[in-house]
């Protein structure tokens, strides 16, 4: 039995409550109130506790102490409120047929209490008070206790839980679904960051982390488990170090690779949750065609400036994957990513965060998941609109008559016809560059962090081209470039159409400006 108590105790009292003629040995355990913690004068106490919880886990306690040990009864009594110095916190009281028993399962019994019951404390001392904190530290054994200085060092991991496992949608049930789930997180940039933070700190048991790029100085405005001192360091290993420091009781796996159609099936297998933190339309198919084949739940988010979006697969649910929404994967660069049309850092922070959520609402079967719609947010008016999204019957993945029912690359590769749009520098080594103009339509930022020192270019920004008054002369060639030559190709494309002939995209985009000849571009106008 276990009970909170407003009231002094008794010790007396609460002895003269067993009564069994049977019992060979009967050990209690009295807490009293001290007048020092931590070198400092301790002038009195408050206890304060979750009742319902304490009262649902101290019943596994005691059943379990019960189990483990041959004893008769057991109680157990916890004051709550203001104590004076020398007061009785706590009293436990057991009766066996042998002293051993009664030792062992005393002993037992308020190590649990302490370790695993939502009560936390306040001392009052002479200049202030400890705040509330825990009680958790107090059940350990000695030879459990390690002798180190750090806060870290004296807690368990009842104790780093303790205030989510007071709600009753988790519970210590809820936390122990939450250590054996699986999750794998695509890409640790700035919806990844956050993602894995959050789903670090709720306990998730096994982490891993799929990232195969470097830090730059750009990343860091919303890439929140970085700082300034780790540019250049591979995402990954930065990533593994700020978890682990973050929650030392999870398990953190690494696969330092880019994901794609030979690795996929490698990575995700040992999962039982896949979360999308990439900014690609590739990876994003990859993951979903991988996650409706191989039958693995995905949430995915994307942004675009102050807008977000959310949405949920699950296979065992009627949930729409991608391709019900949309059958033929855009073409790279129709859209751009944070480097191109920019990013104000909260925006991937907060769907990070709502990623992780949705995960624990899958783990926790909680109400409210995505799983049947599509949410989209924008952070500018704070309107909040959800599509109603189901399964395609017509899905080429999930539908009656799907046409892909395989990771092959073909489903994720273009051989769009756009000869004589693209040009490589390398088949201009014999041609007179003097009727040749560059153009670079990248972002500041990107020509700042990436800068095209060996030749002359003019710099007209892609996002400004729809107000562009640039007239193009009929006695030039224009070679324009942007970071992989995507956005370069689709402005042509559309010059094209307005018929302005002489412009090319350059394939591969500044890589190849910059690893080109130089002697070669200097013959440039």
């Amino acid at each position: 039995m276990f009970k909170l108590s407003p009231t002094p105790l008794g010790s007396l009292d609460l002895k003269n409550e067993f009564v069994n003629p049977q019992a060979g040995a009967f050990a209690c355990f009295e807490g009293w109130v001290r007048d020092h913690n931590e070198g400092k004068k301790v002038k009195s106490l408050s206890y304060e506790a979750y009742e319902a919880l304490c009262l649902a886990e101290a019943e596994k306690i005691f059943g379990q102490a019960k189990k483990q040990f041959s004893i008769f009864e057991a109680k157990c009594y916890h004051r709550v409120g203001y104590l004076k110095i020398g007061e009785m916190a706590v009293w436990v009281g057991v009766t066996a047929a042998h002293r051993e028993d009664a030792f062992k399962a005393c002993r037992y019994l308020i190590d649990e209490v302490k370790a695993r019951l939502p009560i936390w404390k306040k001392e009052y001392y002479a200049n202030g008070d400890s705040g509330w904190v825990g009680c958790e530290h107090c059940g350990l054994h000695p030879s459990d206790h390690p002798h180190h200085e750090t806060q870290v060092s004296r807690i368990n991991e009842s104790a780093f839980y303790s205030r989510q496992t007071i709600l009753p949608e988790i519970g210590a049930e809820g936390q122990a679904k939450l250590k054996q789930a699986k999750v794998l997180v695509v890409g640790a940039g700035g919806l990844g960051s956050a993602c894995l933070t959050a789903l670090a700190q709720v306990g998730i048991g096994t982490i891993g982390i799929c990232e195969f790029d470097r830090l730059e100085a750009s990343n860091l405005h919303r890439q929140s488990l970085y700082s300034h001192e780790d540019v250049g360091k591979p995402k990954i290993d930065l990533a593994v170090n700020r978890i682990k420091s973050i929650n030392p009781f999870i398990i953190v796996k690494t696969h330092p690779e880019k994901l794609n159609v030979e690795n996929i099936e490698a990575i995700i297998r040992d999962y039982d949750l896949l979360v999308d933190g990439t900014d690609n339309f590739v990876t994003k198919f990859l993951l979903n065609d991988a996650s409706v084949i191989f039958k693995k739940p995905l949430v995915q988010a994307s942004i675009y400036q102050f807008e977000g979006q959310l949405r949920v697969y699950d296979p065992a649910s009627p949930s729409a994957c991608l391709r019900c929404l949309w059958p033929k994967m855009p073409p790279p660069g129709c859209v751009d990513n944070c480097a191109q049309a920019g990013v104000l850092g909260i925006v991937p922070n907060v769907l990070g965060n709502l990623e992780a959520f949705e995960a624990i609402k899958y783990f926790l079967k909680l109400p409210g998941s995505l799983t049947q719609e599509h949410l989209i947010f924008d952070f500018t008016s704070y309107s909040l609109l959800k599509l109603k999204s189901g399964p395609s019957l017509n899905c080429p993945l999930c539908g009656n008559n799907p046409a892909i029912r395989a990771i092959e690359s073909k489903n994720y590769s273009f051989e769009e016809n756009d000869s004589g749009l693209s040009i490589y520098l390398p088949d201009l080594v014999k041609t007179d560059l003097s009727k040749y103009i560059f153009i670079d339509v990248r972002e500041l930022v990107e020509c700042l962090t990436n800068p095209v020192e060996a030749i002359e270019c003019l710099h007209l920004p892609s996002s400004q081209w729809k107000d562009l008054k640039f007239h193009f002369e009929n006695d030039y060639q224009y070679l324009i470039f942007c970071e992989k030559g995507l956005r370069s190709l689709n402005l042509v494309k559309e010059l094209r159409e307005r018929g302005i002939f002489n412009v090319h995209s350059i394939v591969h985009g500044v890589s190849a400006v910059k690893e080109f000849d130089p002697a070669f571009l200097r013959n440039v106008r």
